[in-house]
């Protein structure tokens, strides 16, 4: 993947709007240094580059042990565009991070202002910081909004459907990016981007297949986007197709920090895993050496996204790399042409996805 948005881009990108909104004026202070790298968890040389810049444009003034202050507004011009993200998993799942750190670097390329959404900007976003930053992007106005639905948990698919509503409300344009926010096989009226997740599950599947498998099991946790079911099907079909039988038994719904669930798992005859992300896939990885199961001589563990700590485990994973430097510039382009063109039928657009094989996967 190429150089993503530095943090101090970050940091400008978000100050700038500020200075645009009507919230501030001509001589207010800012908040302070360490207020902003509290807020984006960064240190504060990063945050002075931020600011240097913004000084260096004529934007602010910074007085010694006094602040900054608002020199300048910038002209707001008719054709800005101000993009925002709504990634419930941003900062715990590795891909929307990647995807939202490219879609940020694009926005000079393509001319809008990218919005982190600030002080409701969370490592994991629960039901009401969603609300407040549906909120806090309809009184900014921005002029769209990319969304990766909320899952896990019990009311996600109603959370999901309340924040839609009240962006539809306001007439702010959607692109989905990795799911559907509807639950599975319902298709909502946006543009999505993501990965064929149906080809994902099934050239797993046929990974094992092909090395002599018979069955294949599918580990995945309750309230799931619709990419899980998508790619269980890509599993049953690449079993199927190789003239083995499918059962329901070898899918899997439960608790993967409960060592016990997997033990269940394990003693129903399961040998060749397929966990539905890698996080998931690393966590079965430690309940099978601490129940001193061997992989991948006795089980094989698969996942999917390939983060960087897939590599980096004792046992290098197997996976599904995810595209995520051209799913943010797919993204950009589907909200961009959305803009130009509103009546456009809805887009699925979906990219291909590489198997990448390590160790775990092995059949011995």
């Amino acid at each position: 993947m190429k150089h993503a948005a530095p943090k101090h881009e970050r940091i400008y990108t978000f100050i700038l709007q500020l200075l645009h909104s009507e919230d501030f004026h001509v001589g207010d202070l800012l908040p302070t240094e360490i207020e902003f790298a509290q807020q984006f968890e960064v240190s504060r040389p990063t945050v002075m580059r931020a600011l240097n810049r913004l000084e260096a444009e004529g934007f602010i003034s910074r007085k010694a042990g006094a602040g900054s202050f608002i020199q300048r507004k910038p002209e707001r011009q008719q054709e800005n565009l101000v993009f925002g993200v709504l990634f419930p998993l941003l900062g715990i799942g590795e891909i929307f991070t990647a995807i939202a750190e490219e879609i940020a670097a694009l926005s000079a390329k393509y001319h809008f202002i990218f919005m982190w959404g600030g002080k409701f900007a969370q490592p994991k976003m629960h039901a009401n910081q969603m609300e407040e930053m549906t909120d806090f992007y309809i009184q900014h106005g921005v002029s769209g909004v990319f969304l990766a639905p909320m899952e896990f948990s019990k009311d996600c698919f109603l959370i999901n459907e309340r924040t839609v509503n009240k962006l539809v409300k306001a007439q702010v344009p959607i692109v989905l990016i990795d799911a559907d926010y509807k639950e599975y096989p319902e298709r909502s009226r946006f543009d999505l981007v993501g990965i064929d997740n149906f080809r994902a599950g099934y050239i797993l599947a046929e990974h094992y297949i092909q090395q002599g498998a018979g069955r294949v099991d599918f580990i995945k946790p309750p309230y799931s986007a619709q990419t899980v079911p998508q790619r269980v099907r890509g599993v049953q079909a690449a079993l199927f197709d190789h003239g083995h039988l499918p059962q329901k038994s070898w899918i899997h719904t439960g608790d993967l920090t409960d060592r016990a669930f997997i033990q269940h798992i394990i003693n129903s005859g399961a040998t060749n895993l397929i966990c539905s992300n890698d996080a998931m896939a690393l966590q079965c990885l430690q309940h099978l050496e601490t129940l001193g199961i061997h992989v991948p001589g006795d089980v094989r563990v698969a996942g999917l996204d390939d983060v960087k700590s897939a590599l980096s485990g004792r046992i290098p994973l197997t996976t599904i790399n995810q595209p995520c430097q051209e799913m943010g510039l797919i993204a950009v382009r589907a909200m961009l042409e959305r803009l130009q063109s509103p009546h456009l039928p809805p887009r699925q657009i979906l990219l291909d996805a590489e198997l990448v094989v390590r160790e775990s996967s092995k059949i011995m």
